[in-house]
């Protein structure tokens, strides 16, 4: 509207040829300066937009930073899991070559149980003394009862 009003001001509009011309101007004017006026709002529509849309992008900006943040500490994770299960197997492996010699060792300790109880004689109501040698005791009983002399019946019960 100030276009259009500074060009009437002017007087260029006011010496046109016909009459009829003078309008047609002044509509086609009043054309140009409401498609200007669109002009501009759409202008200013646009900038609030672009404007907006920097906003967006500035913070999409910052989630993705955070993502960056979040992927490298999911990296750190990752690797010390890795580390971690390393170190698992590791200790597993170890275990495992225990558990074989505890089971070694325990297959042994029950054979010698079974060799060391293959001497023992089971006499019931025979009360042993502290520090008695039972073999010694029953030496002689036993050599009496087999008929034999003490250095055969020592004999006789290794053969057994």
């Amino acid at each position: 509207m100030l276009i259009k009003t500074q060009i009437q001001m002017s007087g260029s509009m006011s010496e046109t040829r016909t009459p009829g011309g003078k309008i047609e101007l002044e509509n086609r004017l009043d054309q140009i300066l409401d498609k200007i006026e669109k002009m501009s709002t759409l202008q200013k529509d646009t900038q609030t937009t672009l404007n907006k849309l920097e906003i967006e992008l500035c913070e999409i900006k910052k989630v993705t930073g955070k993502f960056g943040i979040i992927e490298n500490t999911l990296k750190k994770i990752r690797d010390s899991l890795g580390k971690a299960n390393n170190k698992v197997e590791t200790v597993e492996n170890k275990v495992e070559v225990y558990q074989h010699q505890v089971e070694e060792l325990t297959d042994k300790l029950a054979i010698l149980e079974m060799k060391q109880k293959e001497t023992y004689i089971r006499i019931r109501g025979l009360k042993e003394l502290q520090n008695e040698d039972l073999k010694e005791r029953l030496l002689p009983l036993l050599a009496e009862i087999w008929e034999l002399s003490e250095e055969e019946a020592i004999t006789e019960i290794n053969f057994i």
